[in-house]
């Protein structure tokens, strides 16, 4: 019977492609041929989930993989200032940083990711000290995942991303690394909510992973930016500090030509000149005491009917049915 090293690649890598990525990891452990050749055919991961969450004096992440599998690990310092990780199995590395054990695994599970990640969120927060205490341990990590995200040969597929973060830069440092061709949704929250502080997006409108994003959700920041670089998303949620008829009218437009579009929210806190919405809509087709009021509008060709919808604090668009 021939050994591992003289077996057929393409054997090997159907052998490799059974296995899960404890196996794979265990494997790589075994001889350095076998190290070899798992980082020369990087076989796949397989994740479809990953949860991280930052805490004070902890990380938690969890891993869901395609076959319903889970690892769970909780990633804290040791009485002896090192690292402890908590999971089936306590292990103990008294000369490590947790934050540097916690980003290892990650960057070696996140270099045999090939398939599309469904799911993948970072948040953090602390209910007692607040989360801008925290910041510092977030930002390291996230210094940690850019390098790791830099260093993959491919973008990473994802189909939907939620990052906690306070200011742009901590979402630059994930979502350019994204695979602009998978991504769907775009979720920024904000780990000091309520909050009145400015979320400016300036740079990350620019990116094409935000051009190509079909959903956004983005409801507990208010953002710095210009309704124009919303058109094109199909569903989502944002806040703005204010709000123009123009800038409402602009989405109408955009929402009514669009032929993907389901349904998409403004909250605001000013909008200017309010007023003047009905002189370009036209009469309310419904208009209640509260101050509540209802357009349908369509399109040139009749072919698309809108909804919009205006309160004191939100403007609603949402597609109708002919």
């Amino acid at each position: 019977m021939p050994s591992l090293s003289e077996m057929p690649e393409v054997v090997m890598k159907k052998i490799f492609d059974k296995l899960d990525i404890r196996a794979i990891f265990t494997l790589r452990k075994v001889s350095h041929f076998l190290q070899d050749f798992i980082d020369d055919v990087v076989p796949d991961s397989k994740l479809k989930v990953v949860e991280v969450s930052v805490y004070s004096k902890y990380v938690w992440v969890r891993y869901t993989f395609a076959d319903g599998s889970l690892i769970i690990n909780t990633y804290e310092k040791s009485e002896n200032g090192g690292c402890k990780i908590v999971t089936r199995k306590k292990k103990v590395f008294d000369e490590l940083d947790y934050v540097e054990v916690f980003s290892g695994d990650l960057g070696n599970i996140l270099k045999f990711q090939k398939s599309a990640i469904q799911y993948f969120s970072l948040g953090w927060s602390d209910v007692i000290n607040g989360s801008k205490e925290i910041e510092p341990i977030t930002d390291n990590i996230l210094e940690k995942l850019e390098e790791i995200l830099k260093s993959r040969k491919r973008k990473l597929k994802v189909k939907n991303v939620r990052i906690d973060a306070l200011k742009q830069n901590q979402v630059l440092s994930i979502l350019p690394f994204v695979d602009s061709e998978y991504l769907e949704t775009i979720g920024i929250s904000n780990p000091e909510s309520p909050s009145n502080e400015i979320l400016n997006i300036d740079k990350i409108v620019q990116l094409e992973q935000w051009k190509q994003g079909k959903i956004l959700y983005t409801p507990e920041h208010i953002v710095a930016s210009s309704t124009e670089y919303f058109t094109h998303f199909s569903k989502g949620i944002v806040s703005f500090l204010s709000v123009s008829v123009g800038g409402v009218i602009l989405l109408k437009e955009a929402f009514l030509s669009s032929s993907s579009f389901d349904n998409f929210q403004i909250k605001y806190q000013r909008f200017e000149e309010k007023e003047l919405l009905s002189d370009v809509l036209g009469l309310p087709s419904n208009q209640e005491e509260n101050d509540k009021k209802e357009w349908i509008v369509k399109n040139s060709s009749n072919t698309s009917l809108l909804k919009i919808i205006l309160t004191s604090s939100d403007v609603y668009f949402m597609r109708c049915s002919n």
